[in-house]
């Protein structure tokens, strides 16, 4: 599915006429499978030039634990003292710079706890959810937020219209 999602993309810009990139020009995307080995090497990546800038995290959230995928194909629930062990890395002095990640996205139901641990971990941007998500509503929120993002928008100027798009749909 995630290779889908990446060739979907490429498929829609080329459409567009941008030659297959699926982005803005120096906007890199990456989609891969959620396990606590990709989100280490997300959150804490061993060389500075691989640091990511904004992480989406769309998945399922279950009482403060992240789902994640164990590499064979079964649930592994992540709860946030696991992530606050993958986040002390990015503080480690012999390690990168940790100025990578500046915005997290936790695209999921109930993962209000995962989201204060990024936010103790350094991240000075989270965006989650206390309670249950309903994809429709985070399909227009989303849309908005990084809509505004990738016109230039502050984070908390994209968040702000966002949540005014989302207010404002009479499907809501």
């Amino acid at each position: 599915a995630y290779g889908e999602a990446t060739v979907s993309l490429r498929e829609s810009a080329a459409k567009r006429g941008r030659g297959g990139q699926c982005c803005r020009p120096g906007v890199a995307f990456s989609a891969q499978l959620l396990t606590a080995e990709s989100l280490q090497r997300t959150l804490a990546p061993v060389a500075a030039s691989s640091a990511a800038v904004v992480v989406h995290l769309s998945g399922h959230g279950i009482r403060g634990h992240l789902v994640l995928d164990d590499g064979r194909g079964t649930a592994q629930f992540f709860s946030s003292e696991m992530l606050g062990r993958i986040l002390e890395l990015r503080a480690d002095p012999q390690g990168p710079p940790s100025d990578g990640v500046r915005l997290v996205i936790l695209n999921a139901c109930s993962l209000h706890d995962v989201g204060l641990q990024f936010v103790q971990g350094g991240i000075p941007h989270v965006i989650c959810c206390s309670a249950d998500l309903r994809d429709s509503v985070s399909h227009i929120f989303l849309r908005n937020l990084y809509g505004s993002l990738f016109q230039g928008s502050t984070v908390a100027r994209a968040f702000k219209a966002a949540c005014v798009a989302l207010r404002s749909n009479a499907d809501v």
